[in-house]
């Protein structure tokens, strides 16, 4: 994965940080805008499992976990700098595990013989 295409990542992901700016909630935006990020990056680092109905679980599940950080997490101007790297990280790592996980019963899967017959 390229520079270039993790800013087109982040690129792409701006439209939330723009409906949250019209709902007047510009920190909350910046925190939703991040997650999304993280989970579009993650989903571009594995992108060769897309034709995997497990690849698409697990990023739909990596979604869902992002509900509570967004909404939950104080995104005020104080906070932000001290603890959004790390919250980044761990987002990133929790997606990468869901992805691996992924992976593995994709492997299983495709180690079954076919009794189609």
């Amino acid at each position: 994965m390229t520079g270039k295409s993790v800013f087109f990542m982040v690129l792409l992901t701006m439209p939330i940080l723009v409906v949250f700016i019209v709902l007047g909630r510009l920190q909350q935006g910046l925190g939703s805008w991040a997650c999304l990020a993280t989970v579009f990056i993650v989903a571009r680092y594995r992108w060769e499992l897309r034709k995997s109905i497990y690849f698409w679980i697990a990023i739909a599940v990596m979604l869902l976990l992002q509900i509570p950080v967004v909404l939950y997490v104080p995104w005020n101007a104080k906070g932000w700098h001290g603890w959004a790297k790390p919250l980044a990280f761990v987002n990133g790592a929790l997606g990468l595990g869901l992805l691996k996980l992924a992976e593995i019963v994709i492997a299983k899967n495709n180690d079954k013989p076919d009794t189609r017959s």
